[in-house]
């Protein structure tokens, strides 16, 4: 498997884009899943199901650190892989992440594939493709599995290459600061000798007047030492690529996005990954004659959580007198605290259905024949 913090790159670079991955993973951690059937108002949000998904995944993580965790192998590995685990009568009793070291499709006699997963503690594992959800980014070249960064390598690698050539460059800069030359030749541990008695008479706080005292025995020949600064715009180009490839902005890393910014990332990068994951756990946990049945796993997230407060409140004043929202889906917006009897929807009397319209309508239409007549 191709991770680009696996290749012994620079810890500034590193850092770049486990930060950007850290970000994208912690608001994709936020979504919401949730067993839904289309034909029914709305689904029991307390079935074991629904726990699975929304409280505890598995015994070891709960739905946020299994989000995230799915996030991160998905834009590390361009690959994530989840086992979906099942009892005996076919109920789901578990999510599990997997993290193996390589992925392997095989097939067996009777044409059936499996995946073949090895561990980083050696042990192989072989799974059924239908216990296994795969979610796959960058699918393009290879049949069954998403490609590798080399899209992003090149610039990364050369970038540095550079930074090391720089830090040499910074310690050579530092380390020698001028060549001393003694006229008699001497041994290796006298030349060291009197170098270290040389620098610690004359290359000390103490030496307050700068002047060095030579005599024809030897002499001091300073280099010229060049300060190396650091390539800051080469690294603001190579985080800009990191953040371009992974689809997001500086914003979305250091927090601070504004409203407009969030809902293009919301809709680039987390709604997208909602679908996708959305869509395999539908077809790996439900059988056929569910899925008949229109049951399906659903990943949500409010779009307007991270909009303005006006915002909020205009969409709560044109929707809340159509019926649209409850009370307490409003107070959700708001952030502020459910009320008894909060699920019921008002309505204005300004709206009014088309029928009974229609009917007022035509019976004030009578009253004035009647009237007339």
């Amino acid at each position: 498997r191709d991770c680009l913090l696996s290749r012994g790159l620079g810890d500034v670079y590193k850092r770049q884009y486990r930060s950007a991955v850290d970000s994208i993973a912690r608001h994709i951690a936020k979504l919401s899943g949730k067993h839904v059937v289309d034909n029914q108002n709305e689904s029991n949000r307390y079935s074991k199901l629904n726990r699975i998904l929304q409280n505890r995944p598995n015994p070891y993580m709960s739905s946020f650190d299994f989000l995230y965790k799915v996030a991160t192998q998905y834009f590390l590995f361009n690959n994530a892989f989840i086992l979906v685990q099942k009892d005996s009568r076919g109920n789901l009793t578990g999510l599990y992440p997997l993290t193996p070291a390589s992925v392997e499709y095989v097939v067996d006699t009777t044409d059936e594939m499996y995946i073949k997963f090895l561990f980083k503690d050696g042990k192989t594992v072989y799974f059924h493709i239908s216990e296994v959800a795969i979610l796959r980014r960058h699918f393009n070249g290879n049949e069954l599995l998403g490609d590798n960064n080399d899209a992003i390598m090149s610039s990364i690698e050369l970038a540095h290459t550079q930074n090391e050539g720089m830090r040499e460059a910074i310690k050579n800069s530092a380390q020698i600061r001028g060549i001393l030359k003694y006229q008699q030749a001497l041994s290796p541990s006298k030349l060291k000798e009197y170098k270290e008695s040389f620098m610690n008479d004359y290359f000390t706080m103490a030496n307050n007047g700068g002047v060095i005292p030579l005599d024809t025995s030897l002499d001091y020949t300073p280099l010229k030492v060049t300060d190396v600064q650091i390539d800051t715009p080469q690294m603001e180009i190579v985080k800009k690529k990191i953040y371009d490839y992974l689809g997001i902005n500086e914003s979305i890393v250091n927090g601070s996005y504004d409203e407009n910014g969030w809902q293009a990332f919301f809709e680039s990068i987390i709604e997208p990954f909602a679908i996708q994951i959305s869509s395999e756990l539908t077809e790996k946990i439900f059988s056929e004659r569910e899925k008949a049945f229109a049951n399906r796993i659903v990943f949500e997230a409010s779009k307007l959580q991270y909009a303005s407060n006006q915002s909020k409140t205009n969409v709560i004043k044109e929707l809340l007198p159509l019926g649209v929202l409850s009370i307490n889906q409003a107070l959700d917006l708001l952030n502020l605290p459910h009320v008894e009897n909060g699920d019921e929807r008002i309505q204005s009397l300004n709206y009014i259905n088309k029928k009974i319209a229609n009917a007022y309508q035509m019976q004030d239409k009578e009253g004035q024949a009647n009237e007339g007549n």
